[in-house]
C-alpha cells in the first residue's frame, strides 16, 4: 500500500506491526505535515523514525527518507522537488491498513 500526499519520541527498536508503523508514517508524519504545516523531517524525527537511503525507496539523493518498525516497517519519503510526502507500507493486512488510513 502506497499513499502519496503533498506536504506543505518513540524508539524504532520497539516491535510495531504494519498497522502501527503505517499509522506513524501516514497519520503522524505525512498527514501531520499537511495539517500542521510542519516539515516532514521534524515529524519523522519526533516520531522516532530512523533515516534510510531515499534511493532504496525510489527517491534521489536530494530526497529524504525514514523508517519505523522492524519486522513490518513503514517508510516516509519527503520529496525534494515538490514538497510531497509518501508513506509506504509493504507488509500487513490490506483491510486493516485501509481502515487505518481512512480513520486518519
Amino acid at each position: 500500500m502506497v499513499l502519496a500526499l503533498k506536504a506543505a519520541s518513540s524508539s524504532n527498536a520497539q516491535p510495531l506491526g504494519a498497522e502501527a508503523a503505517g499509522r506513524v508514517a501516514f497519520a503522524d508524519v505525512c498527514l501531520g505535515a499537511i495539517a500542521g504545516g510542519r516539515p516532514v523531517a521534524d515529524l519523522a524525527q519526533a516520531s522516532g523514525m530512523e533515516p534510510v537511503s531515499p534511493t532504496a525507496l525510489g527517491g534521489t539523493d536530494k530526497d529524504k527518507a525514514w523508517r519505523v518498525g522492524l519486522l513490518e516497517p513503514a517508510y516516509v519519503v519527503a520529496w525534494n522537488d515538490d514538497g510531497g510526502c509518501t508513506a509506504i507500507v509493504n507488509r500487513g493486512d490490506p483491510a486493516a491498513l485501509s481502515a487505518m488510513a481512512r480513520a486518519a
